[in-house]
């Protein structure tokens, strides 16, 4: 009875380091291409827009590799990141049909971040 007591803590800590995991490979495959993008297309270097959400998901990106890595900076940078990521699409007008998806992408970060961590801090039930 005692090893049953300590899986469903295990299980959930694991499924939310591989949904930590996944996220920052997900913002660190968008950052990549989307400076790839900047580098070779003189038009979105120009737009400003571009380069806020560019930059906004580099921060994104190495916010959630310092959560997976359990950093604590880790996933304020990254939320601060994604905020500044949908900020830039509000501002800019843009990404009309992406906002909804990157928020609860950026959402089910924020909760497999919080049970990550209350997972690792919690103290053992007696």
């Amino acid at each position: 009875m005692g090893g049953e007591a300590g899986f469903a803590p295990r299980a959930i800590r694991l499924g939310a380091r591989v949904v930590l995991w996944l996220h920052a490979a997900l913002w660190a495959a968008f950052a990549v291409g989307m400076i790839v993008l900047a580098v070779t297309d003189q038009g979105s270097r120009e737009n400003a827009t571009f380069l806020q959400v560019t930059a906004a998901s580099v921060v994104v990106a190495l916010g959630s590799l310092g959560a997976a890595l359990q950093r604590r900076w880790g996933a304020a940078l990254a939320l601060v990141g994604g905020l500044g990521f949908m900020l830039a699409w509000v501002a800019g007008n843009s990404g009309h049909g992406y906002r909804l998806p990157v928020a609860a992408l950026l959402g089910l970060f924020a909760l497999a971040a919080l049970a990550e961590r209350r997972e690792r801090i919690s103290p053992p039930a007696r």
